[in-house]
């Protein structure tokens, strides 16, 4: 299997699952569904972390700044420590910053490596902190609420009515098991990152879908925002950012249509680059340094000739998919 297939194969696992809003996992043997969580039920979890911290707090364990103030008095870990970790995150948060205002790609690596090494700099000293501090009011708050986050996401059945287990089997799981269960579900987490999501937007199987929608989430997903779980409102998002960047006449090259990787890049770099047109005060003559060619044809904006697609669509009725969209600038 090719790469790219594999991509466009978990593209399309990782939607369906969606629009679903449940994931399929195995333990012990047995199937089980991890349910994907509203805003609304993330809020509520924070809210029993947030009576944990205080429970713990009156039963005499000390919160992480009460502790780090003994150990650092005794000279077991230093506020040295403590500005370098704050250094490290916020020299990451820069290059963050800085990776989203580039278009080109081979800048973008460059950035991606620096970012990568500064992330290996923190998880290094970060690990060297959590053995020091140990134990906190917040630790075991975030950990009895990682646990019940666990229990309420696991269900038997594909319409999650029916809980994978009972309050009493829960309470009476090994730690071990529990520690399994969370890896299924970060496992599972890990398909709907922010990067995954793009992925999946920048395929033409979801902009096709989307372009028939007309911006409307209840037309898309049959239901009200307030209902939408966190995966179908950060991929609904993505489909009308990218959909606003195609009705400016932009097209991509027509080899990225079946990459999602490319396509996802190409998408960014648009943006990118009309980032860096917005402040250009003199258009004629600009450079873009390391460029490949196909990165500055396809970002360059209304191009002379350039299709006004909010008029084609309008002509289509309002709804135009985006492989109409494809055959109107030459793609076929």
């Amino acid at each position: 299997m090719s790469g790219n297939k594999k991509v466009l194969d978990d593209c399309r696992r990782a939607y369906k699952e969606i629009l679903l809003c449940h994931s399929l996992a195995r333990y012990n043997k047995k199937f089980c569904y991890i349910k994907h969580f509203r805003d609304l039920d993330l809020s509520l979890f924070q809210e029993n972390t947030d009576e944990y911290i205080i429970e713990a707090q009156e039963k005499g364990l000390e919160t992480e700044q009460e502790k780090l103030i003994l150990l650092c008095n005794g000279d077991h870990w230093s506020w040295e420590n403590e500005d370098k970790i704050k250094k490290i995150k916020e020299e990451i948060d820069q290059l963050k910053k800085t990776k989203s205002k580039l278009f080109i790609q081979s800048q973008v690596k460059e950035i991606e490596k620096e970012i990568e090494e500064e992330a290996k700099k923190l998880t290094k000293i970060s690990l060297e902190r959590t053995q020091v501090v140990g134990i906190t009011a917040e630790k075991l708050a975030e950990k009895k609420s990682n646990e019940t986050l666990i229990f309420y996401s696991l269900f038997a059945d594909r319409a999650l009515k029916e809980p994978f287990f009972s309050k009493e089997e829960y309470d009476e799981l090994h730690q071990d098991q529990i520690y399994v269960l969370m890896d299924l579900y970060n496992e599972s987490c890990q398909k709907f990152a922010y990067d995954k999501l793009q992925l999946i937007a920048a395929c033409s199987f979801f902009m096709s879908s989307y372009g028939l929608c007309s911006d409307n989430p209840f037309t898309f997903f049959g239901k009200a925002v307030v209902d939408l779980s966190v995966y179908q409102t950060n991929l609904f998002s993505l489909g009308k950012h990218y959909r606003s960047i195609l009705s400016q006449g932009k097209i991509p090259p027509e080899e990225y249509i079946n990459d999602p990787e490319k396509m996802a890049s190409w998408y960014d770099g648009v943006l990118n680059a009309d980032k860096l047109e917005a402040k250009a005060t003199n258009t004629e003559g600009r450079s873009f340094v390391g460029a490949s060619k196909d990165e500055i044809e396809s970002t360059m904006s209304e191009a002379k000739g350039s299709i006004n697609l909010n008029k084609e669509v309008a002509k289509k009725g309002g709804e135009m998919s985006f492989d109409e969209i494809l055959k109107l600038h030459g793609h076929k």
